[in-house]
């Protein structure tokens, strides 16, 4: 997903074309929804969007159903059939993306001495830093970053090669513990910062978490 406004993207990986029968994509229409409102459409009953999606059946069901979720006035579109370049935005964005893929798994594999599998659990996080990573910190012809276009200052998240060792402290893992002795400190893997807050998300062997501070 591209706006058109900041030039700021969205990507992920998915599991299931299309929107499914039984829910299983609802926290891709929520996730989706979510990003819009960090890019400034706020949804509900305030803003207006023109959504721009080619006519591929999976595609118009995930854009109907992100258009009932979010709210607000959403407009549809889609460029006619064969003229990609009407839709030029996303169709570089796309390109981009992958481009941007395939230079950050090769610094893993480079990383680790081997190759990593497309089912691996990593890969979706290096999808989706690969377009926060263009967001926060590509310059455009204007000199500033999308992220400078929405929020009016240039991003000073900690920034780690996705896929590295770091130490972190937990969120909400501070004062309460039993033993004092022990350390905060615990060991995992950088997975890219969240979206809408100055988090840092830690993959581990229990799962993701979410930490406040990074080494």
């Amino acid at each position: 997903m591209a706006d058109e406004w900041t030039r700021s993207r969205y990507a992920d990986t998915i599991s299931y074309n299309g929107v499914g029968g039984g829910g299983e994509m609802d926290w891709l229409i929520e996730d989706i929804s979510t990003i819009l409102k960090s890019w400034g459409h706020g949804g509900g009953t305030v803003g207006a969007l023109i959504v721009i999606s080619d006519c591929e059946p999976a595609i118009l069901a995930v854009r109907n159903a992100v258009m009932r979720y979010h709210g607000g006035i959403v407009i549809p579109e889609a460029p006619a059939k064969g003229e990609k370049a009407e839709n030029g935005l996303i169709e570089e964005a796309g390109k981009t993306i992958r481009e941007y893929f395939c230079t950050f798994l090769s610094q893993i594999e480079r990383g680790v001495d081997d190759v990593v599998p497309l089912d691996s659990d990593i890969i979706r996080w290096i999808v989706r830093w690969v377009a926060t990573c263009y967001s926060r910190y590509k310059m455009g012809a204007d000199g500033r970053t999308s992220y400078e276009r929405r929020r009016g200052r240039s991003c000073k998240s900690i920034v780690v090669p996705v896929g590295e060792t770091v130490h972190y402290k937990q969120l909400g893992d501070g004062g309460d513990r039993e033993n004092k002795a022990e350390s905060e400190w615990s060991k995992g893997v950088w997975l890219g910062p969240a979206e809408r807050n100055t988090e840092t998300l830690i993959g581990t062997s229990k799962g993701v978490v979410r930490a406040h501070t990074v080494e």
